[in-house]
């Protein structure tokens, strides 16, 4: 199969915007390409298991300890805030965390903590 014409496979995009949101990310072997999102990594097969007491949760946010990535709310909204991504996307020698595992454990820990605290946040 070959690339067509004008096809950005391959090819750095200058205009964000305007980039293929999947691109090939890694090649597996001559017959098959590992397609992902564009400026996040493929999930690692030996990636270290993210669990529910590797969390600190508090009125003031979410925080995963082991990589420092956090989620701090916005006073008033608590669904609104800032995402701190901490060590989350720098691997050791015996492999990391997978980001989408700790940020959808994340969701799920603080939309839990918010629904059965719901008078700390004026909800």
């Amino acid at each position: 199969m070959s690339a067509r014409r004008g096809s950005r496979v391959g090819k750095k995009c200058r205009d964000v915007n305007r980039c293929d949101l999947y691109a090939p990310v890694a090649v597996a072997d001559e017959h098959s390409l590992i397609m992902g999102p564009i400026g996040k990594r493929p999930s690692i097969p030996g990636s270290k298991l993210v669990r529910r007491d590797q969390f600190a949760i508090s009125p003031q946010g979410i925080v995963h300890k082991p990589t420092d990535a956090a989620f701090t709310p916005h006073p008033g909204d608590p669904f609104s805030g800032i995402e701190r991504s901490g060590q989350l996307y720098n691997s050791g020698p015996d492999g990391g965390f997978d980001a989408e595992q700790v940020h959808k454990l994340m969701r799920e820990l603080w939309a839990e903590y918010v629904a059965s605290n719901h008078g700390l946040f004026n909800l």
